[in-house]
């Protein structure tokens, strides 16, 4: 799917990148910060209430429902390995609708 030049320097322009360490957390059930990450770089765990539920490669992702403002985190993600996100706000989001 080709979401066209506009949308893509757009989304560029306002995406931001985060570097993590191995132990970080990154994200905890029940916040609310309406982020979507992306995994670029890296190893990320996911777990609800404490109980691991699947690890994250490149190119997977989580926060999808935040990021739709459906509610608060249902999961808290952990760094496995030191790596990169590519975080998409809310607020980036609306810029493209």
């Amino acid at each position: 799917m080709d979401i066209g030049r506009f949308h893509r320097s757009t989304l560029r322009a306002r995406a931001k990148l985060r570097d993590f360490t191995d132990g970080e957390t990154l994200a905890a059930e029940g916040d609310d910060n309406g982020e979507l990450a992306i995994v670029l770089e890296g190893s990320v765990r996911l777990s609800r209430r404490g109980r691991l539920l699947r690890t994250l490669k490149p190119g997977d992702y989580f926060g999808e429902l935040d990021l739709m403002a459906l509610g608060k985190r249902q999961l808290s993600a952990t760094a496995q390995t030191a790596g990169r996100l590519l975080i998409i706000t809310r607020e980036a989001l609306y810029h493209l609708i």
